[in-house]
């Protein structure tokens, strides 16, 4: 029962955060970090708030979505769609880092999916950097 209750939950914050119906995602003093990995065909993100700790990826791959009232945001998404739409809704001029940490079970997609990814961030306009 647990886990309905979280995969209701991660589909409410998904909905709330797709349908445009909320406005953007609050600023952040350390930007937001992008983490990316692969599970079987399908490519899933994490875009999570930045912070000066090293995150696990158990913490980052959670099936779990928060965007509270203090600013602190985690949305893990399926598909470059999904991703590109939440980013879009990060505030203009938003830093964010993308980052697969060697070893941690993150890896890095095919080339046209990370250029998909960075120029919706761009035509956004965020400040997006992918950092290998």
């Amino acid at each position: 029962m647990n886990a309905w209750r979280v995969v209701a939950c991660l589909f409410l914050v998904l909905c709330t955060a797709c349908s445009g119906s909320r406005e953007d995602f609050p600023h952040s003093m350390k930007g937001y970090e992008l983490y990316s990995w692969k599970v079987g065909t399908d490519w899933n993100y994490t875009l999570i708030t930045g912070t000066n700790r090293p995150k696990t990826f158990e913490e980052v791959s959670a099936a779990t979505g928060v965007v509270d009232d203090h600013g602190w945001t985690k949305i893990t998404l399926r598909g470059v769609q999904k991703t590109a739409q939440v980013m879009a809704r990060l505030p203009k001029g938003e830093s964010v880092v993308w980052t697969c940490p060697a070893g941690q079970g993150y890896s890095w997609p095919e080339e046209d999916v990370i250029a998909q990814i960075s120029d919706a961030a761009q035509s956004r306009g965020l400040d997006f950097r992918v950092e290998r």
